[in-house]
């Protein structure tokens, strides 16, 4: 018999510790995920393109700040095609050539023989080569504008700038100086530091239990204050946002967890510094561990 109630202890306590070791197997990323947050302090990335084609001159370097003319790099093509800009000039050389042979004419008539000056005839012919010469230089004044206009495009085609808002600090250069590039293709990468960001890894059951505007308290790496931020958007494990959206991503980023993006409101430290990359801790006040391990139990 005492043999028999110490092989029922044996089975009982080897089922208790399957079942705890069990619970921990499944509660532990979600522990983890509570106790640890190795998030990352982040922001939107946007990426730069070449407006024509050409090569890249005179960029910002990563880490610089953008001017207040907003110029982050320029794209000069000293081959540009200088086909229209030749024909206009053409164009314009004809409309002044005949204005000068329509004023030779005016002026003939006017100091034409004395004997006739006063006949109808002579001040039909004036009148008629007067109001030619007013339209031909109508004709001038318009070929110069369309001149002025076809020099000024083919100035930037040789030469343009691209510019992003002033303030804005260069991420990466993807396209150095003296590159080749294509119209549409990326230069550089800029981040705006007055949109701070944290980007935090989460399970997927945690995902479920939080919402936009949902409180988080945040510490950065090397600082004792609690920031409070609140949630931006999440997204599960199957769809989180990557290094095309963002300038940074948490390093314990990995398959299988979802993602949360927390806003901060950053200070004027914060816009100077630009914290992009740092370590963060992350808590969120409304979800606790027993709702975690309840809503992964579906109890």
């Amino acid at each position: 018999m005492a043999i028999l109630k110490m092989t029922q202890r044996r089975v009982a306590g080897a089922g208790l510790a399957v079942v705890l070791v069990y619970t921990l197997w499944i509660g532990w990323p979600y522990l983890e995920s509570i106790v640890v947050r190795d998030a990352a302090v982040t922001s939107w990335i946007s990426v730069t393109a070449a407006p024509i084609n050409g090569y890249t001159t005179n960029p910002l370097y990563p880490g610089a700040r953008v001017g207040s003319d907003g110029r982050i790099a320029t794209i000069t093509d000293e081959r540009a095609d200088q086909r229209d800009l030749t024909k206009t000039r053409v164009e314009h050389l004809r409309a002044v050539g005949i204005v000068a042979t329509q004023e030779a004419v005016v002026d003939a008539l006017k100091r034409g023989n004395p004997a006739f000056q006063d006949s109808v005839d002579a001040r039909i012919r004036l009148n008629h080569a007067e109001a030619m010469l007013t339209q031909y230089r109508a004709e001038r004044e318009a070929m110069q504008a369309v001149l002025d206009a076809t020099q000024r495009a083919y100035d930037r085609s040789r030469a343009l700038d691209i510019r992003v808002p002033r303030n804005a600090m260069v991420w990466s250069l993807i396209s150095g100086p003296g590159a080749p590039v294509q119209a549409g293709a990326p230069v550089a990468s800029w981040v705006d530091c007055s949109v701070m960001l944290v980007d935090v890894p989460l399970s997927d059951v945690e995902i479920a239990l939080l919402h936009p505007g949902a409180t988080a308290e945040v510490v950065l790496e090397g600082e004792r204050k609690v920031r409070q931020g609140s949630v931006l958007l999440t997204r599960g494990s199957a769809g989180t946002l990557g290094s095309h959206d963002l300038a940074a991503i948490s390093r314990a980023r990995r398959p299988g967890l979802g993602q949360a993006i927390v806003k901060l409101e950053p200070s004027a430290d914060d816009i100077r510094t630009c914290p992009i990359g740092h370590a963060a801790y992350v808590d969120f006040p409304g979800v606790g561990i027993f709702q975690i391990l309840r809503a992964r139990l579906r109890l």
